[in-house]
């Protein structure tokens, strides 16, 4: 005589869906915490390539450009253009 358990086969199908779906809850809830550091990370990086820029900028402006002597209508000799 063989007993027949109703809902044996939906259990079985189930738990595979169950362990399947805590596995991503597990692996997303560590998500939140490499966001944190990505945001930190970009947050510092923003300032520093501004610190960056505003140095070579400032560099360019308060140095004042040395003129070269006689070399003002050097033209390399690969960009002579004769004829003209």
């Amino acid at each position: 005589m063989e007993i027949k358990v109703l809902g044996s086969g939906s259990i079985a199908t189930g738990v595979p869906v169950i362990l399947f779906a805590w596995l991503i809850a597990y692996i997303v809830s560590g998500a939140g915490s490499h966001y944190i550091k990505i945001k930190s990370f970009e947050y510092w990086f923003r300032r520093i390539i501004a610190a960056l820029f505003i140095g070579v900028g400032s560099n360019n402006v308060c140095i004042p450009r040395v003129k070269t002597r006689g070399y003002s209508n050097f033209t390399p000799p690969g960009l002579i253009i004769s004829g003209i």
